[in-house]
């Protein structure tokens, strides 16, 4: 036998060894809330994804929607609105946001984790075995795939180690409510966000104006065909909140394309009264997926919108919140710095 004193050295290295490993694994290899304790919330260089922009009052009624019967989702017709003004997150909630949320909330489960499941854009599932995929029941775009989930955003083995500044996906309605109480704030109306998509502007097919423009959103070049493939903005699927300048000018980003975003406001289908559809709720702003000539998805206009279960999560929806003026007032919220002028 080795001598006592020897054992213990041997010990000793072994663990100092076994230390230095675990100090120098990659974070791909750490499940994922490793990953996130990694990373502090908190800290001074995330603080901008917190801000509001202010959204002015309309000074006269507003049109939301589009004059276009053949849009069947219920953009047309155009509606009149007031706007009082209001305030709205000046980018999507991020995943580095939702983590912050639920370091403080220990008890709440996002309904992702607690169903076990969540949609993924057909052609980004990750693939590690001989799974079988199920699809969705009323949209071919999806696939049904077990642990996907807001720190496993295309199933298990995908990793959140590069795109914790990507905003939070695979959250339901009541996720995204919850995350907006806990902030002092709420989701916007479908209204208001129409409204500060536009830029406050009328009759406007995109946030920056009437013309498409290249590099300035998230969304598919060409048709989607349920494949990655390179795009010319680098990204294939889901970029950072702030990877493209504001769209418009009250200086808020990513309202169109990236990931649609949850509203208050309960969907209705355009000819059926409500007592004959389950209750939904509006998502707006299309996804990367959707494109500018739409066809196989969504078309990528600022009139785009779909309806969703509040239970529903999948890896292009996501959300922001808003917070009307009498709320602000009561917070005593500062004035932010003057937005990017486009």
């Amino acid at each position: 036998m080795w001598p006592r004193t020897l054992t213990r050295d041997i010990a000793i290295i072994t663990a100092i060894l076994n230390f230095t490993e675990c100090a120098i694994q990659d974070l791909d290899d750490l499940p994922p809330d490793q990953i996130l304790q990694e990373i502090n919330p908190s800290d001074d260089k995330y603080f901008k994804y917190d801000m509001l922009n202010e959204i002015p009052e309309s000074p006269e009624e507003f049109a939301i929607g589009a004059e276009n019967p053949d849009m069947d989702q219920g953009e047309n017709p155009i509606r009149m609105f007031h706007i009082n003004l209001f305030h709205l997150d000046r980018y999507p909630v991020s995943i580095i946001k939702f983590k912050e949320f639920l370091q403080s909330k220990k008890k709440y489960r996002p309904t992702a984790i607690r169903k076990g499941f969540s949609y993924v854009v057909k052609g980004f599932e990750k693939k590690t075995g001989d799974e079988q995929f199920e699809a969705h029941p009323n949209e071919t775009t999806y696939v049904k795939v077990a642990s996907a989930s807001w720190r496993l955003p295309e199933g298990k083995g995908s990793s959140i180690r590069d795109t914790i500044l990507n905003p939070v996906t695979h959250v339901s309605y009541d996720d995204a409510n919850a995350y907006c109480l806990w902030k002092k704030k709420r989701l916007p109306t479908e209204v208001e966000w129409e409204y500060a998509a536009r830029g406050a502007k009328k009759g406007l097919k995109y946030p920056w104006g009437q013309g498409w423009v290249e590099g300035r959103a998230n969304v598919w070049e060409g048709r989607f065909t349920n494949q990655k493939k390179a795009q010319k903005d680098g990204y294939i699927g889901l970029a950072p909140v702030d990877a493209f300048p504001p769209q418009n000018d009250l200086g808020v980003y990513d309202m169109l394309g990236n990931a649609w975003e949850w509203t208050s406001t309960v969907y209705r289908e355009k000819g059926r009264p409500m007592k004959d559809l389950s209750l939904r709720y509006t998502l707006r702003g299309a996804s990367f997926i959707d494109s500018r000539i739409g066809g196989a998805n969504h078309s990528a206009r600022i009139t785009a919108r779909k309806a969703a279960a509040r239970d529903f999560t999948a890896q292009n929806v996501g959300f922001r919140c808003a917070l009307s003026d009498d709320e602000a007032q009561k917070m005593s919220i500062k004035r932010l710095p003057e937005h990017t002028e486009l």
